[in-house]
């Protein structure tokens, strides 16, 4: 069960505020979350901008991490082994535009409780006698930090319409029992990120092109874990994490639209990667045993 109240209002003619508060009611309990944005237009062409609010998450995300290293994320239903995930989201950022290009600029914080992770304790597989021990997983449960900055860059006419987006941020995770709650990288980490987009419209017909890039996400590296003791909760991240690939993809595209009875029709073609380039999943560790 869910409830919204939202106050909004306008001040000194270039100050406006919006303020909201909602009640969620899950299984038996009620939850509060306040919101609150800002912006101040000090000039038409310039504002600043900040905002606030809590969030909760009953069906969240549950990072499964299985013995070979992959990843995997699981949607579950919060219960009382699976806590409802709380968050806190802070953003302050401004707006500029002229003829030639529309800026905007957001720098944020979000502080999550509630994170989830399901791995081994001890990485890896453990062998008794030559033999391996069937896995034994944990759930730990901590808290997480994602801090960044978005820059967006813009132009739109009625012939061409670009953009280019770049994040930089940085995203990470502890928890009690790993390494005393120290922080390491959270499995979301991509340092950077970078989209660009073009598009030249001639009548009918759109053609276009997008780059995209993104830093490589971490992984549990196991060829990191050379000492014989291998237990998740001691191993300090650079013994363990390792990073991927950086992605980068080409992606071209053409789209003509014709007039229907009432309506407008579109075909057109998308072309993937055309570059070809290996972007790389993620790693898996195989294992041997000699008996």
């Amino acid at each position: 069960v869910s409830q919204s109240r939202y106050l909004s209002g306008q001040w000194l003619k270039n100050l406006s505020l919006d303020a909201g508060l909602r009640l969620t009611t899950f299984e038996g309990q009620s939850y509060l979350s306040p919101r609150l944005y800002a912006r101040y237009a000090p000039a038409p062409d310039f504002s600043l901008k900040a905002s606030y609010g809590q969030y909760q998450q009953f069906v969240r995300q549950l990072y499964h991490e299985d013995r070979f290293g992959r990843n995997f994320q699981y949607w579950v239903l919060s219960d009382n082994r699976f806590p409802v995930a709380v968050s806190n989201s802070f953003m302050l950022g401004f707006s500029y535009k002229n003829k030639w290009f529309d800026l905007d600029v957001e720098g944020y914080s979000k502080d999550t409780k509630g994170v989830m992770e399901h791995a081994l304790q001890y990485t890896g597989l453990s062998v008794d006698d030559g033999k391996p021990v069937t896995p034994r997983y944990n759930l730990f449960l901590g808290e997480g930090r994602v801090q960044g900055i978005d820059i967006l860059l813009q132009k739109s006419t009625p012939t061409y319409a670009w953009w280019a987006a770049y994040t930089l941020s940085k995203a990470t995770q502890s928890f009690p029992n790993v390494l005393r709650g120290s922080p390491f990288p959270a499995p979301n980490d991509r340092r950077h990120q970078l989209k660009l987009n073009g598009q030249y419209s001639l009548k009918r017909f759109n053609l276009g092109a997008t780059y995209i890039f993104s830093s490589g996400r971490p992984y549990t590296d196991l060829s990191l874990v050379n000492s014989p003791v291998n237990d998740r909760t001691q191993l300090r991240p650079e013994e363990r994490v390792s990073y991927l690939n950086d992605y980068h993809r080409v992606d071209l595209y053409a789209h003509y639209t014709f007039p229907m009875r009432t309506a407008e029709g579109t075909i057109g073609i998308n072309l993937f990667n055309v570059t070809n380039h290996n972007n790389v999943k993620y790693r898996q560790f195989i294992y041997s045993f000699v008996t």
